[in-house]
């Protein structure tokens, strides 16, 4: 039997998009049953109604867009048939401003087709500095579809080259920094990279902070005299700025302890 799918919209919405919503009906000896409300925020626009991850049983997933003052956000809803009820098929929260949405077979990780979102940029004056993304979202050996991969856009802000290498921080493993040091090592020196807000002292605090960041990427990797002398550099490049005196209580605890988790606990007392 032949299920129903139903988009109907609101005739006397006044929001800036049209307000919308989804009804999945399942057809029974009984008649037809409500297997699923959306409960839409916004306006729905159906993204696929097949098997999408290829687990033998039908998907639907949709598009519910809501518009603010500056900014739309294209949230996805991703509901699979589990043989007795439709069930939520989403690990996490698929949204993302302005995108541009498709399902294709994008990545090896994800069984069947995975959902990629290009966009992510803002149009709010406010939103500070930006650049946009690409997510890929797969369904791993049919389990619900859970964020697989991002990728962010190229850009010529320090701020954005210090994201990228506080991440790069965070997950290195085995003492392998060495994406780090050098994401680290461009936002202090290359000086094509340019400020890209309003913030006061935006550029300074940019690069004092990524010489202190190798200094203790440098520790990290055993190599004292080098954390030592890029402690020497920022103070002697950035004098009495905050990440000088970060450094300076950095670089103390650590030649009395040898330890870095407590020369790290040092400066977390002293911010």
């Amino acid at each position: 039997l032949d299920d129903l799918l139903v988009i109907y919209q609101n005739p006397t919405s006044t929001l800036v998009t049209p307000e919308t919503d989804l009804l999945i009906l399942n057809n029974s000896e009984r008649g037809w049953q409500l297997g699923h409300r959306a409960k839409a925020a916004g306006e729905v626009r159906l993204l696929v109604s097949e098997d999408m991850n290829g687990d033998d049983q039908p998907d639907i997933a949709w598009i519910d867009t809501t518009c603010g003052a500056g900014t739309c956000f294209d949230n996805i809803e991703v509901y699979s048939w589990t043989g007795d009820v439709w069930q939520d098929w989403l690990d996490g929260t698929i949204a993302m401003a302005y995108a541009e949405i498709t399902v294709d077979d994008a990545s090896e990780v994800g069984q069947a087709d995975e959902i990629v979102l290009k966009g992510g940029v803002y149009g709010s004056v406010g939103a500070g500095p930006q650049r946009g993304r690409m997510e890929i979202w797969g369904s791993i050996e049919g389990a619900p579809y859970r964020l697989i991969e991002t990728t962010y856009d190229p850009s010529n802000c320090i701020y954005h080259v210090v994201l990228d290498a506080n991440a790069a921080f965070i997950q290195g493993r085995d003492d392998d920094f060495a994406a780090a040091e050098a994401l680290y090592t461009k936002a202090a020196t290359d000086t094509s990279l340019t400020k890209c807000w309003v913030r006061e002292n935006e550029e300074e605090e940019l690069r004092s902070f990524s010489l202190f960041r190798l200094a203790v990427v440098a520790a990290h990797q055993g190599k004292t005299d080098v954390a030592g002398d890029l402690i020497g550099s920022l103070t002697a490049s950035y004098p009495g700025s905050i990440y000088d005196l970060a450094g300076q209580v950095w670089q103390s605890n650590f030649q009395q302890s040898n330890n870095i988790d407590s020369a790290c606990a040092a400066v977390n007392d002293f911010a």
